[in-house]
């Protein structure tokens, strides 16, 4: 299943292999392979925290049988110990490109925001600008309309 890419399957493969209770020479083996198909079907749609947390349940799944050892490298298995510490890595990895994202994103939005007020601004000048004209039109209007109000070209009453 691991090999033809079927990592899902493969998990549930090797944890029915660990129910099993196989010799500790073997259980290692399996929990490292449990590790390596829960590190590969880790997808690029997956957000920070599910990569996060998939990387460490893989890097716990080594520190059962003491495969791997949590404090230093003495795990039954070597390779487990090596595959910790590549986990270790994946894990490091992913906190800086989050970080470098984070700060990417900050700057995106302080540019947003930036354009945002710039665009407001252009805004609120037009506004005046039309608002001047209105202004301006409605005060000819009146002129004329007062003009009109003298009447003394009509001779009958004046409401």
């Amino acid at each position: 299943m691991y090999k033809e890419g079927k990592y899902t399957e493969a998990i549930e493969k090797y944890k029915k292999a660990i129910e099993k209770k196989p010799p500790q020479a073997r259980i290692c083996d399996v929990r490292i392979n449990l590790s390596l198909a829960m590190i590969k079907e880790i997808d690029d749609s997956f957000d920070y925290n599910t990569t996060y947390n998939q990387l460490e349940k893989a890097k716990t799944n080594l520190y059962n049988n003491n495969c791997a050892n949590k404090k230093d490298n003495s795990g039954y298995s070597q390779d487990a110990e090596n595959l910790e510490e590549e986990i270790k890595k994946l894990q490091d990895e992913l906190k800086n490109s989050s970080d470098t994202n984070d700060k990417e994103q900050e700057n995106s939005q302080e540019q947003n925001q930036n354009q945002e007020q710039e665009d407001y601004s252009d805004i609120e000048e037009e506004l005046k600008k039309i608002e001047k004209n209105s202004n301006s039109s409605r005060q000819s209007d009146m002129a004329t309309y007062e003009n009109m109000g003298d009447y003394s070209y009509y001779s009958g009453k004046k409401w």
